[in-house]
């Protein structure tokens, strides 16, 4: 089976999205429009998201369960390329997506109850303690690559922890 590309090489959500239109890409994302369809760039929504640092378009993409293996035209995945542009959070944000997408398929979601997920980083005064302890841990802590063996430990695929690497190393 081939790619599907869009008509004219450019789709309405393809347009939302670079637009930076967030309220239209989530009009059309409930109306059914295929996340999975590349444009004249070869490129999908999230691809596009990715590379411009729209966290709230790839969030509403990510939750949508957008195929995260799809490839633009260099042979690159969406965590590619939000990697390459130096967007930190969505890599963080396509990261988690990933990992609670694979999660949920391995046992039963619902029976934990999830019903309000967010891929963004977590800002609330909650759990601002355990992300500190888990910040010195990794700073003061960790020896260099101890890390990898953690995030190996986590299930993170070889191209997430290249994601993550190449943001530290820049």
């Amino acid at each position: 089976m081939g790619q599907s590309y869009a008509k004219n090489h450019t789709a309405a959500l393809h347009i939302a999205v670079f637009n930076n239109c967030t309220e239209i890409v989530k009009i059309l994302i409930d109306a059914g429009c295929d996340l999975g369809l590349f444009d004249y760039r070869l490129q999908t929504v999230l691809h596009i998201a990715a590379e411009h640092g729209y966290q709230n378009i790839a969030e509403l993409i990510l939750l949508a369960g957008v195929n995260l293996e799809l490839l633009d035209k260099q042979k690159k995945t969406s965590l590619d390329i939000a990697a390459r542009s130096n967007h930190v959070n969505v890599v963080d944000m396509i990261i988690k997506a990933d990992q609670f997408h694979k999660w949920k398929q391995d046992c039963d979601a619902e029976s934990f109850g999830i019903r309000n997920v967010t891929f963004k980083q977590d800002h609330r005064t909650e759990t601002q303690h355990i992300r500190s302890i888990l910040w010195k841990l990794a700073t003061k802590y960790l020896k260099p690559g101890e890390w990898k063996t953690l995030a190996q430990h986590w299930h993170f695929t070889d191209a997430q922890i290249r994601a993550i690497e190449q943001q530290w190393t820049e």
